[in-house]
C-alpha cells in the first residue's frame, strides 16, 4: 500500500482492511487524525458530494459513525454529530435517538 501523502510504500503484512490498518499503525494515524488540506473552511457544504462520489468508506478511515472511544485513533469529528445514521446503516445510532424521530434516514 502506498502512503498517499508521503508517497512511501507501507507494508501491510496483515489481513486487516485499510481502515483497521490505518487506525492501528502509528505511521498512518499520526496523519489521519489531522485535518487534511481539502477539509478547509468551505468543506462542510462540499462533503456531501465528495462522500457520494468517493463513497462513505473513505470517510470511515478517519471518522467513526458514533462518538469514538477516548483511546481510539480517529478524529473527534464523527458522522452522528450532525447526521442521524440508523442502527442498520453502517452500524451507527446517535446516543438516545433514532432515525425515526427525525424522519431522516441516513442523509448525508
Amino acid at each position: 500500500m502506498q502512503c498517499h501523502s508521503a508517497g512511501e510504500y507501507v507494508s501491510t503484512s496483515t489481513s486487516f482492511p485499510v481502515k483497521e490498518f490505518a487506525r492501528n499503525s502509528e505511521f498512518c494515524y499520526s496523519c489521519h487524525t489531522q485535518r487534511p488540506p481539502n477539509h478547509k473552511a468551505d468543506w462542510l457544504p462540499k462533503h456531501k458530494g465528495v462522500a457520494q462520489e468517493k463513497g462513505l468508506q473513505n470517510c470511515f478511515v478517519c471518522h467513526d459513525i458514533n462518538k469514538p472511544e477516548k483511546e481510539s485513533h480517529v478524529t473527534k469529528t464523527y458522522c452522528n454529530m450532525c447526521h442521524w445514521f440508523g442502527e442498520n446503516e453502517f452500524g451507527g445510532t446517535p446516543a438516545g435517538s433514532s432515525s425515526q424521530e427525525t424522519g431522516e434516514e441516513g442523509s448525508i
